[in-house]
């Protein structure tokens, strides 16, 4: 996280558009997890396994890293996992010292998810389900986008499609560990869309029974951002300010929420994790 972006979320969330955030292990700022402590938003775990470099170094990840050291991206994860090159036991150890960053920083982590969706694939899965036990998170996001909702996206349609056994296959695991998982989901074509607007309010508009998640990346607008990817999200903060999301959702007799409000904060498991804070 960067401080743009945890500004935006903070943003949204006094705006009542936002219920809950999660921050990556590996990349976040000892500023961001002060300011989200001091804050009180509810707040999960992003795993990495896809971009910047691995905490636990690189014996057993080989696999999955660049000849620096670096995470190599989703398709060598997705290579490895589907090969047999990696194990849940090692990934579970990474996972582990990520989830300690925000541990050691006093916050709760009430739910798991994952950048680029990869604690869908197996052998994640199941580290993921594991992770999330012995930290207390309740839930973990299940990214089960319907395929209608965005049908003249033929990418973001295509990229649904191949996940889908996948997901459908991680649910079930999470379950069988005991983890709430959300009924509904909209997110992998709200991520990357200029004007987003048009789609928040059909998502808003379609919320099927039961939870919900609706998940956006957002930032204030700062021009020292170069990246094209980073500067799509500004325009996603305004459309959730300009749509006056809590207005809508009263309207329609929905009560927001976040994972721990619904799941809740487990205990931690003492007999298997062993982070001091």
């Amino acid at each position: 996280m960067i401080p743009p972006v945890t500004r935006g979320i903070l943003t949204a969330w006094d705006a009542g558009a936002v219920t809950s955030t999660t921050v990556v292990g590996n990349a976040c700022s000892a500023e961001d997890l002060r300011t989200l402590r001091r804050s009180g938003l509810a707040c999960g775990l992003h795993l990495d396994l896809v971009e910047g470099r691995p905490l636990t170094g690189r014996p057993g990840l080989e696999a999955i890293l660049t000849a620096n050291g670096g995470f190599a991206g989703m398709y060598r994860l997705a290579w490895a996992v589907m090969s047999k090159k990696i194990s849940a036991a090692r990934l579970l150890v990474e996972m582990e010292a990520q989830a300690d960053v925000l541990l050691s920083a006093g916050l709760t982590v009430g739910h798991i998810d994952s950048h680029w969706h990869m604690h869908h694939l197996p052998v994640v899965a199941e580290a993921t389900a594991r992770v999330a036990q012995e930290i207390g998170a309740g839930a973990v996001r299940v990214s089960r986008e319907p395929l209608a909702f965005s049908p003249t996206m033929p990418k973001q349609t295509a990229k649904k499609m191949i996940m889908l056994p996948f997901v459908m296959t991680a649910a079930r695991k999470f379950r069988r560990h005991g983890l709430g998982v959300p009924q509904g989901f909209f997110g992998i074509s709200l991520l990357d869309r200029k004007n987003p607007v048009k789609l928040l309010k059909k998502a808003l508009s379609q919320l099927p029974e039961g939870v919900t998640e609706i998940a956006v990346h957002i930032s204030e607008d700062d021009p020292s951002i170069r990246d094209t990817w980073y500067r799509l999200w500004p325009r996603t903060l305004q459309a959730l300010l300009q749509l006056d999301v809590p207005k809508q959702l009263a309207d329609s007799g929905v009560e927001a929420t976040s994972f721990a409000a619904e799941w809740g904060d487990r205990p931690l498991n003492t007999d298997e994790h062993t982070n001091k804070h």
